[in-house]
């Protein structure tokens, strides 16, 4: 499913004359200006109510089964390091190979690092 952003992309592109109406709502729109202002990547708040911001603020549904697989593709990948320096660094290339591999979307990357973050491991670097 297209999100209402890709929607008003291409409907930008189509009909150039709505352009100067719709440019605007895509500045407006941004996903990180939601996540801020509805404070949606809280530690503090509980998994459902993360990804139904997540959903909301990026308008499109989130494959939670994706997002799960990476989590655990990733956590796997932590029991591989011999100290924590190099747990760190192999938590950021798994997060980042994560993406990558299970094909992720931004918003499910957002989660994927909201689940590591309330696990207490590195914050991935934005």
């Amino acid at each position: 499913m297209s999100s209402l952003r890709n929607q008003i992309i291409r409907l930008a592109h189509a009909k150039p004359e709505l352009r100067k109406h719709l440019l605007p709502i895509l500045k407006e729109a941004r996903p990180s200006d939601c996540l801020k202002k509805n404070d949606v990547l809280s530690r503090k708040k509980k998994y459902r109510d993360v990804l139904k911001g997540l959903e909301a603020c990026y308008g499109e549904s989130i494959r939670e089964k994706k997002v799960q697989q990476a989590w655990h593709y990733v956590h796997d990948r932590l029991y591989e390091a011999d100290d924590q320096e190099e747990a760190d660094m192999d938590y950021l290339n798994a997060m980042e190979d994560a993406q990558t591999k299970f094909r992720l979307t931004e918003a499910e990357n957002d989660l994927l690092e909201w689940i590591g973050d309330v696990n207490g491991f590195v914050s991935y670097p934005r």
